[in-house]
């Protein structure tokens, strides 16, 4: 299943001037109204020569709530 995405935004953090591509990226896979459960939310921070990258799941498939 290929995956559908309902926000994904990138912002620079300088102008083009500057020729720095430091950027923020958010994404945020699709549910399919719920049909998809274990979806795909994910925050890079890419600054001048490192990129950060953050993860959000839900708990996995067997794990009490």
């Amino acid at each position: 299943m290929k995956p559908l995405f309902s926000f994904r935004k990138r912002v620079f953090l300088n102008p083009v001037s500057t020729g720095h591509t430091s950027y923020i990226l958010a994404e945020v896979e699709s549910s399919r109204d719920g049909e998809y459960k274990w979806g795909h939310y994910m925050l890079t921070i890419a600054v001048a020569a490192f990129n950060l990258n953050f993860f959000s799941a839900p708990k996995q498939r067997g794990e009490s709530a």
